[in-house]
């Protein structure tokens, strides 16, 4: 059977890029899940001996954007398009996985000029089923919602949510094509889950900056007081005052330089996982060196 045709093999490239994989190939080498691969490769003759563990990765991601495109795949893609494309590192913040009113967000897009996009991704593989409420629970948040979908989706996802979402399709020449673009929508923001978004240092400076009295609130009932007075604010002024919160995360972003020395094929990682920079470094220094098996 070709390798792109067994489903467990697949599913073995995909692991490549989790987290845990990462780091145990940053501590031994490699690991069993990328030896299972690099063997089967090997069998295939598409990888020799001598190939290091750059092109491990590159070839593995590859093999994943040609027969399964797993959310990595799709967030690479879009990280690589928003952030080292259209806009900058120096300018804009990559916020994965965020929980927004019952709903977790794939990833949340801010720039510095006070502009935040969330971004739910449908592979091929997904189902549609909670769209509706997904999209509903992120417009309690943002006012800008972006679908990034499968083009087997395409023609099904306008029906499941408003004109104002942006549609954005992932295509056979591994590109991202706006289908339809995202406009503004307000109408369901609400001040208590926008409250629920901040950290505590950035919630207190933003009771003070509104002037808001939580002085006098002792440190164990401080959180829910000052979550009842936002919850009362207007749903407008919080959504700005939660933009400009995030701008300032913008503003305190320093990425190490370590994501110029690592394949294009792991700037996803770079972005989604909490890798210590130590062990991004061990990775590095393996990068040219034959794997080891």
């Amino acid at each position: 059977m070709a390798y792109y045709e067994d489903t467990a093999f697949l599913k073995a490239c995909s692991s490549v890029f989790s987290s845990r994989n990462i780091n145990e190939t940053a501590w031994y080498g490699s690991t069993e899940n990328n030896n299972y691969i690099f063997n089967v490769l090997s069998r295939q003759y598409i990888v020799d001996k001598k190939m290091g563990l750059r092109d491990f990765f590159d070839c593995v991601y590859c093999i994943l954007l040609n027969h399964r495109r797993s959310e990595y795949v799709y967030k690479n893609t879009m990280i690589k398009k928003k952030i080292y494309g259209t806009y900058s590192p120096k300018t804009t913040i990559w916020i994965p996985e965020v929980k927004i009113a019952g709903a977790r967000a794939d990833a949340i897009f801010v720039n510095k000029n006070k502009k935040a996009v969330v971004y739910e991704i449908k592979t091929e593989l997904d189902s549609l089923s909670r769209l509706r409420d997904q999209v509903q629970a992120y417009y309690r948040c943002f006012s800008n919602v972006v679908l990034v979908v499968d083009s087997k989706h395409k023609s099904k996802v306008a029906d499941y949510v408003p004109e104002s979402v942006g549609i954005n399709v992932l295509t056979k020449n591994k590109t991202v094509s706006v289908v339809r673009e995202s406009k503004d929508f307000f109408g369901l923001l609400d001040s208590a889950s926008m409250f629920d978004l901040l950290k505590k240092k950035e919630y207190e400076s933003l009771a003070c900056s509104l002037e808001l009295d939580i002085l006098s609130f002792s440190k164990f009932e401080r959180c829910k007081r000052i979550r009842d007075l936002f919850s009362k604010e207007s749903p407008i002024k919080m959504h700005t005052a939660l933009l400009s919160v995030l701008s300032d995360r913008v503003e305190n972003n320093v990425k190490p330089s370590i994501v110029d020395f690592i394949p294009d094929s792991l700037i996803a990682a770079f972005y989604e996982y909490k890798i210590r920079k130590c062990d991004w470094l061990s990775l590095i220094d393996r990068f040219d060196k034959p794997i080891i098996i």
